[in-house]
């Protein structure tokens, strides 16, 4: 038992709780594989197969992310989210070219895709849960229009407002929509974090912003001080390019690690927190993200997308996913089988709400 099962140990009935670490066994060759052959068709058929070389590669990363030696499935059509792709490129050029061609319909035509925002939204989350299942039982997704509709409009409407400054809010908003009306067969899954752990998240993230800044205005006030003395020299050209080409190559990589750590933290923080703060019935889940680590990963995966022109992505998103994967843990109330087994039988008997999917994939 690792160190954080052992924490849970004084909890109801432990002796029934069963914990399963997930695995992810895909490989950079197999995925560089698919994906090269994605790409290529995708540019042949003028981006037709893109429909294809979509479900091809969740597939591949549904199929090789088990627990308990068990994979999920995707069951997603590519017709299905061709036809979404199509529409969803006409209702474009339609809006385009009216918004062009007619300027005065500009605004209600764009009022009614705001209208029409979370309707999308809705169907997008559905099919993508309805598309998954695990040991032959489906995710679900069941909200309706006005419950998505303040989360993707309301909620972000009062961003403007405040200026930003509520953005954490949203962001837990919608996790515990998602959680909320998200379903694994018959059992309802929930999120109980806690508003003020987000605003945590965000606030140590400005910190670390706020300190990596300093550290950059104060190499630029050095440099801008040494650039004054050099200015005196008789041969200061030599020197003005040499500081000017040391403190642009400074700032870029302060910047780029700035970025780079403040998105690791922010990613692995956040990960935590959602899975700390999930249940699915009696069912609980814990993840333990490194951000260091993250940020680890992702540099050295940006320095070898960078230097193989792009080659290396794939080994990238195998490298980043197994990573993010094997954080996370599964604290079953009772035995894996017995769970699906019981989901199975439920759904037996009262039907499978699964069986009512959408034969449109309107989400990219």
């Amino acid at each position: 038992m690792s160190e954080h099962q052992g924490a849970f140990a004084s909890t109801p009935s432990p002796a029934k709780k069963a914990y399963y670490r997930v695995n992810f066994t895909g490989q950079g060759g197999e995925y560089f594989k698919i994906w090269i052959v994605n790409i290529a068709l995708t540019i042949v058929t003028l981006g037709i197969y893109s429909a294809w070389a979509k479900v091809r590669t969740r597939q591949y990363f549904y199929n090789n992310t088990l627990i308990n030696n068990t994979s999920f499935q995707y069951h997603g059509e590519p017709l299905a989210i061709l036809k979404g792709r199509i529409i969803a490129v006409i209702l474009f050029v339609l809006y385009s070219f009216a918004v062009h061609s007619l300027p005065i319909i500009a605004v209600p035509t764009f009022l009614i895709f705001l209208a029409a925002l979370p309707w999308i939204v809705m169907r997008a989350l559905a099919f993508n849960a309805r598309m998954t299942s695990f040991k032959g039982v489906r995710f679900n997704f069941n909200a309706n229009y006005t419950q998505t509709l303040q989360i993707v409009l309301l909620w972000p409407i009062l961003l403007v407002f405040t200026l930003g400054l509520i953005f954490p809010l949203v962001k837990h908003k919608y996790y515990e929509f998602v959680a909320k009306h998200m379903k694994f067969g018959t059992s309802e899954f929930a999120y109980q974090g806690k508003i003020s752990e987000m605003f945590i998240i965000y606030l140590i993230a400005m910190a670390i912003s706020a300190g990596i800044t300093t550290v950059m205005v104060l190499i630029g006030v050095v440099f801008a001080g040494v650039a004054g003395l050099a200015s005196g020299l008789e041969d200061a050209s030599g020197v003005m390019l040499w500081l000017a080409s040391s403190g642009i190559t400074l700032f870029i990589v302060f910047y780029i690690a700035l970025n780079l750590v403040i998105w690791a933290f922010i990613q692995a923080k956040t990960v935590n927190l959602i899975f700390n703060n999930l249940t699915l019935g009696d069912n609980r889940f814990y993840a333990d993200l490194n951000f260091s680590q993250v940020a680890i990963i992702q540099f050295t995966n940006t320095l070898a997308i960078i230097f193989s022109l792009g080659l290396a992505y794939p080994w990238a998103a195998i490298r980043m996913t197994r990573y993010r994967t094997t954080c996370i843990q599964v604290i079953a109330a009772d035995d894996l089988d017995n769970i699906t087994a019981e989901q199975v039988a439920k759904l037996g008997a009262v039907g499978d709400e699964a069986a009512e999917v959408f034969d449109l994939d309107l989400a990219f």
